[in-house]
């Protein structure tokens, strides 16, 4: 009897605790549940719309009391903000969804992560609104790697191919040495073209990246290299196609032609611009497929993006036929002029106009070559060797962003948004550009100053109101999440070298200007400063 009366007590007492655990347990899920619905009920937003109309949405200003210029991008979302709140809707036909172009805007980066989060196997975003490269790609005949303007199975076989060997941090830092090669002789020829910058970036954006594509170094930046008039006219004509086909994207009138199925003279002149582009990217990749075949690669060649794709292409695994992993090589190509210039630009821009700012970044340069015997080398890039390289292109994002409505997607499932409930196939944007400069947050906003970016400044802003400002959706015009731009980092280390190249060379200033506001811009591709004369004095 004792011993079943011990037994008994001591299950009792196993049962008291297992229900204390739970208990505990419960009343923690019920606290954090708590917590998380007091947190949503603090991001609760009422949603408020700009005044749109059906076809026009809200462009027509004297309905909307909104201008939208192209030359003024940088004031409309601040403004639109400003008067909306944190999160609105705006029409803007061709970019957003139905009748109006409605576009759901928000600021905060965890909303915007749960639209991210949730996005699901074959997401969309912006680019599937580029009617105009898409009907370039349909009437060309370009298939399947057409595709990484759309979605769907095909959309995931062509980008997971393309991004193989660019968005992982090792692949892309792989392209550094022959980058570095291209910056030297672009830097040389700075000078020389400082009243003819914008023209001479998209040339520099091409040399760069042929180093990285086919490992060729064309030079067409060399004030010492006599320049192929061929690769003179493919960087004009892909800088008009990527201009004029971002433009009548966004035309009412060309937008409305395209759909009733009318081909517009300008529709026409893009396209025959297009393809002339294409048969010289053809014509590049057909020569270096005979050297390959006849086993005279440079060393450069061998490491190149086209080489390395095909090598994976003959392992015969990817899915794809030979002659669509050169179209993908002929996306890439008409894509280089334009993906690191505008970046790139207002970088220089903002170095320029900031003596101090540009001293401190030279020094930290010249700190670092001191170790390589004068020559900025791949392991310079490392954070924790040039942080305020680093923290000037932060900043640089911070007041002009080339992309300040970025990442944007169409969702596919209806998606609660600071409490509202949106319908699927809304269109949801993040705007990364209005908080930014809102004196509420950053101190002093319009002023170029990369230490707020430094380490210390970063973790001093952890707990604080501010500390939005380092949240990866800040970080730059490339987007987050599946669809992010797949050159991304290729893209920035493009620009961190070409702009330490720069500062290493010469020091810069911009006669007549002291305020980047100063400065003309307009939209083409990406938001770009129509930059002034520099001048640029050569450094000891």
């Amino acid at each position: 009897l004792k011993m079943n009366f011990l037994q008994a007590l001591s299950k009792y007492q196993h049962s008291m605790n297992r229900l204390s655990r739970h208990t505990v347990l419960l009343s923690r899920q019920k606290s954090t549940h708590a917590a998380s619905l007091a947190e949503d009920h603090n991001r609760r937003i009422d949603l408020k719309h700009v005044p749109s109309l059906p076809f026009l949405g809200s462009t027509l200003s004297s309905y909307s009391g909104v201008t939208f210029d192209l030359d003024n991008m940088f004031d409309i979302w601040p403004e639109l903000r400003k008067k909306f709140g944190d999160f609105y809707t705006v029409g803007l036909p061709n970019r957003g969804a139905g009748l109006h172009g409605t576009m759901y805007v928000l600021q905060d980066p965890k909303e915007m992560m749960k639209v991210l989060r949730s996005e699901g196997k074959y997401p969309t975003s912006s680019v599937q609104d580029l009617w105009s490269f898409q009907q370039m790609q349909d009437d060309y005949g370009f298939g399947r790697p057409g595709e990484i303007l759309g979605y769907g199975k095909d959309w995931k076989l062509i980008r997971s191919f393309l991004q193989s060997d660019f968005l992982a941090p090792q692949s892309a830092n792989r392209y550094l040495p022959g980058i570095l090669k291209a910056t030297l002789h672009i830097s040389k020829g700075m000078a020389g073209n400082s009243d003819n910058l914008d023209e001479f970036l998209q040339w520099a954006s091409f040399d760069m990246f042929c180093s990285i594509l086919i490992g060729a170094f064309p030079r067409i930046t060399d004030p010492d290299t006599v320049v192929d008039p061929e690769d003179d006219e493919f960087c004009k004509k892909v800088a008009e196609v990527l201009k004029v086909g971002s433009h009548i994207t966004l035309s009412p009138y060309e937008t409305m032609l395209n759909r009733i199925g009318i081909k517009s003279k300008t529709y026409k002149t893009l396209y025959q611009n297009w393809t002339q582009a294409l048969d010289y990217g053809m014509k590049r990749l057909v020569e270096l497929e005979k050297k390959k075949e006849a086993g005279m690669l440079t060393e450069s060649e061998e490491a190149s993006y086209w080489n390395q794709a095909m090598v994976r292409w003959e392992k015969g695994d990817t899915g794809l036929a030979k002659d669509e992993v050169f179209k993908i090589c002929l996306i890439l190509f008409n894509a280089s002029v334009d993906t690191t210039s505008a970046k790139t630009s207002w970088h220089l821009l903002h170095t320029a106009l900031n003596e101090e700012v540009q001293e401190k970044l030279y020094e930290e340069i010249y700190t670092n070559v001191q170790e390589t015997g004068g020559k900025i080398t791949p392991a310079m890039f490392a954070a924790s060797k040039s942080p305020y390289l680093g923290a000037v292109l932060r900043e640089s994002n911070r007041l002009t962003c080339p992309a300040n409505l970025a990442p944007m997607r169409r969702i596919a499932e209806e998606a609660e948004i600071h409490g509202n409930v949106i319908p699927a196939g809304s269109v949801v944007c993040f705007d990364q550009a209005s908080k930014s400069i809102d004196p509420e947050f950053v101190d002093d906003p319009f002023t170029f100053r990369p230490e707020r970016f430094l380490p210390n400044a970063v973790e001093a802003r952890k707990g604080t109101k501010a500390e939005f400002l380092d949240h990866p959706l800040f970080s730059g015009p490339f987007g987050q999440g599946a669809r992010r731009c797949p050159g991304s980092r290729v893209a920035k280390n493009e620009s961190m070298a070409l702009l330490a190249q720069c500062v290493l060379d010469w020091k810069m200033s911009v006669p007549g200007y002291s305020d980047f506001r100063d400065v003309p811009y307009g939209l083409e591709t990406l938001v770009c400063p129509k930059l002034p004369k520099f001048n640029f004095e050569q450094r000891n």
